[in-house]
């Protein structure tokens, strides 16, 4: 199926770039309630390899991750399974994070042309809602400039202890292990292989992808946990460096939440480009309360030393890396154990 950006760029979509536990499956799932849009859920998830349609129609893990879900996650794709989701390889979940070469990314670009046009065939626009995204939105932006692009962030303290208690409680060791396998799998990219030849994290671009995940895992889980919590944080930190550029605007989870103003803005915003926008009134992430213990400001500190050391200076006031700042005092000031969404 040859495909030129012509033809993708014919079909706007909304292109929502986060990472895993920063809320994005609430701004996905809010535009899902909307009949103008054909939502997709993590288009580069590893489980679409193996997709089935039974898998399509029916997986929900909603109990374990506090998602309200209108349908089950990969509804949408049930047009496209046959042996996994057509043109679905396993490359696009790690491997390409960090890759903006249109020639490595041809047979992505494929497969995100048969989401858009499926999305037609309904005579809907698509929602893409990614948690995987980030590293590569210059290359989407160039691919898809009828689009629009968004960046869904959070307080990264907050996102670090949800995965952990996805950890404790559930045994998943997914989300703490992801932000490091993308370092792991990192290519082309300068900045985040010295970021992983600085942080000590193996190479693992060239593990086969049926032995990768269990090679994270067992490194991310022989890390003390504050060893463990500098390399997600290096990561949040690379992600947001790489995306913010070339998006049309930041959601701010956090400010969502809390802030009515800041949530009419959002909603005026949106509106200017898409055919209809949620309401988001009952936006809340949850907050878990924090101790701002001596150990984890050090450990940022030392995340934001190696950056300077690999000469990427970080501005320290920009709220998102600073949890000393005014809106994340004002997140932790308002933590409850209510779990609305993660």
């Amino acid at each position: 199926m040859a495909i030129d950006k012509a033809v993708t760029s014919k079909y706007s979509a909304l292109f929502i770039h986060s990472a895993q536990r920063s809320s994005s499956t609430y701004i996905w799932e809010a535009f899902r309630s909307l009949e103008y849009y054909y939502c997709y859920y993590d288009p580069f998830n590893e489980m679409l390899l193996d997709m089935d349609s039974e898998k399509a129609a029916n997986f929900e893990v909603a109990d374990q991750l506090g998602h309200k879900l209108s349908l089950p996650y990969f509804f949408e794709y049930q047009p496209l399974v046959s042996t996994g989701v057509s043109g679905f390889y396993d490359e696009f979940s790690y491997s390409n994070f960090f890759v903006n070469d249109p020639h490595v990314l041809q047979l992505q670009h494929e497969y995100i042309a048969r989401l858009l046009f499926e999305a037609s065939l309904h005579h809907r626009q698509a929602v893409l809602g990614f948690s995987d995204s980030s590293g590569r939105v210059r290359w989407m932006r160039w691919q898809y400039p009828t689009s629009m692009h968004v960046l869904v962030v959070r307080n990264f303290i907050q996102q670090w202890i949800s995965s952990m208690n996805q950890l404790s409680d559930f045994n998943n060791p997914r989300f703490v292990a992801a932000p490091i396998a993308y370092l792991a799998a990192a290519k082309e990219d300068e900045l985040a292989i010295s970021l992983r030849d600085a942080l000590e994290i193996p190479r693992l671009s060239a593990v086969p992808f049926n032995r990768f995940f269990k090679a994270v895992d067992n490194y991310v889980l022989s890390l003390p946990v504050l060893e463990q919590f500098k390399r997600f944080i290096a990561f949040q930190i690379i992600r947001f460096i790489r995306a913010r550029p070339y998006v049309d605007m930041v959601i701010d989870v956090d400010r969502l939440s809390l802030d009515t103003i800041y949530r009419k803005n959002l909603i005026d915003k949106l509106s200017l480009r898409l055919p209809a926008v949620p309401a988001f009134d009952d936006a809340h992430a949850s907050l878990h309360s924090v101790d701002m213990a001596p150990e984890l400001e050090q450990a940022v500190q030392s995340v934001l030393d190696i950056f300077q050391s690999v000469n990427e200076n970080i501005d320290q006031d920009d709220y998102r890396l600073d949890f000393t700042s005014s809106i994340w005092q004002e997140a932790i000031r308002h933590a409850n154990p209510v779990v609305v969404f993660n």
